[in-house]
């Protein structure tokens, strides 16, 4: 039992001909009468009564009728909700975003969003952006706002902007002069992101430069969040 033969039969059910509702389905007589025999064959039932003048449902059709109504209302409702997410006139957009995602104007992005496509309602979700990248990938995020650099098999990267990581202490002699990477080494370092640790895309490009200057860097404290640190 398809769609198309359900919405046949609700169109002659209601119109009282196969004519008529072959004219309210914008396709010819034949395939009005060919979907519903069809169907009858199938289920070896008939669910018309063809009569001279009208046609008339019989038990069969009686009880097929209201199941009908349902089944393609539930099917026109999701076709609606499909093509009101595509055209961005409705539906939810998901969104990853990193922890600290405040600091990079997450507040005017959403603002801009919500004005544009003022009918889509909106869901942020902080992750690590490793954990964000992941989640576009395997299709249970839109899109997302991370940190290089992250896994990009997959996925359409567009960087947006470039910022400056820095290194805070409250001995100022550390910070007299520009750090370099074997200084950190040396340091008592708070990094943030624990739970996410070395996948964090920060933490990989200390631990890039580390290897290229051929020493190691080990945090003396790890915290989630960066307000923490």
């Amino acid at each position: 039992m398809s769609l198309n033969q359900l919405r046949a039969f609700l169109a002659a059910a209601r119109t009282g001909s196969f004519t008529a509702a072959a004219s309210e389905l914008g396709v010819t007589q034949a395939s009005i009468s060919e979907l519903v025999r069809r169907m009858e064959d199938e289920y070896k039932i008939p669910v018309f009564t063809r009569g001279s003048r009208r046609l008339a449902l019989t038990p069969a059709g009686r009880e097929l009728l209201g199941h009908a109504e349902q089944a393609v209302a539930a099917a026109d409702k999701a076709s609606h909700a499909l093509r009101a997410v595509h055209s961005l006139t409705g539906g939810v957009a998901t969104f990853g975003v990193l922890r600290n995602a405040d600091y990079y104007f997450l507040s005017d992005l959403v603002a801009r969003f919500h004005d544009l496509y003022p009918l889509v309602k909106v869901r942020l979700v902080g992750l690590n952006s490793t954990d964000v990248a992941a989640a576009v990938a395997e299709g249970s995020l839109e899109a997302g706002l991370v940190i290089l650099p992250i896994d990009e098999a997959e996925l359409k990267v567009t960087p947006l902007m470039r910022d400056e990581v820095l290194y805070a202490s409250s001995d100022l002699s550390h910070v007299k002069r520009p750090v370099r990477i074997s200084d950190l080494t040396n340091a008592r370092l708070i990094l943030y992101d624990a739970h996410a640790g070395w996948k964090d895309p920060t933490r990989r490009q200390l631990a890039e430069r580390c290897q290229l200057a051929g020493v190691k860097l080990e945090p003396w404290i790890e915290v989630e969040h960066v307000e923490a640190a």
